[in-house]
């Protein structure tokens, strides 16, 4: 929320739903494959959304935004509809500790021109990491170690440099979910229990 000149969109805001959105990872120390022959492991961030090509990571935002406009008055019969926030700042009111002026001297200050906002704005950032399309296949590569892997979801740490908010650091998390995955043997070795039986 922040109080402007203009009801418009506020540039910290998109900063700060920007550097979010760059803020997430989806890791995996897993070695994949698809091709049968080149692997790696998975590290999904905004704008490195894919593997081997294939579309893993989806993030999509809904914006909302209300805004009001703080009354004033420049006519001495509408005053007292005049916002508290310019009552707390102009002279010959109570909420200002200035009541006598208008009491004494019948002298109170007004505001001619100028409209101030209360902006609020909401963005909800969904992350949604999708398997690939049915016609996409991803494996995990068989040749890998046996031992603990690990897939985790995370959010950096981030900093904000615009007017209202620069130098404001806001923690991340480092793990928002995690899966532990123990991998011991391969497919290879399935095949030729059954081929044995």
């Amino acid at each position: 929320m922040q109080y402007k000149n203009t009801p418009d969109t506020t540039s910290e805001h998109n900063e700060l739903v920007n550097k979010i959105k760059n803020s997430f990872h989806y890791t995996s120390n897993m070695l994949y494959i698809s091709d049968g022959v080149t692997y790696q492991s998975l590290n999904l961030q905004n704008g490195k959304d894919k593997i081997f090509g294939m579309d893993m990571l989806d993030i999509t935002t809904s914006y909302s935004k209300n805004q009001t406009k703080l009354e004033h008055y420049d006519n001495s019969a509408y005053a007292d509809k005049t916002h508290k926030f310019f009552k707390e700042i102009l002279e010959g009111y109570m909420e200002s500790n200035t009541d006598d002026s208008r009491e004494n001297f019948k002298y109170r200050e007004y505001i001619k021109q100028g409209d101030i906002y209360k902006v609020e704005e909401t963005t909800v950032i969904n992350f949604r990491v999708a398997s690939p399309s049915d016609m996409q296949k991803l494996y995990t590569y068989i040749k890998m170690k046996d031992g603990q892997y690990s897939i985790n979801a995370g959010v950096d740490s981030i900093m904000l440099d615009k007017y209202m908010y620069n130098g404001l650091r806001v923690s991340g998390l480092s793990s928002i979910d995690n899966i532990s995955v123990t991998v011991n043997g391969s497919m290879y070795d399935d095949q030729n229990a059954t081929i044995g039986n």
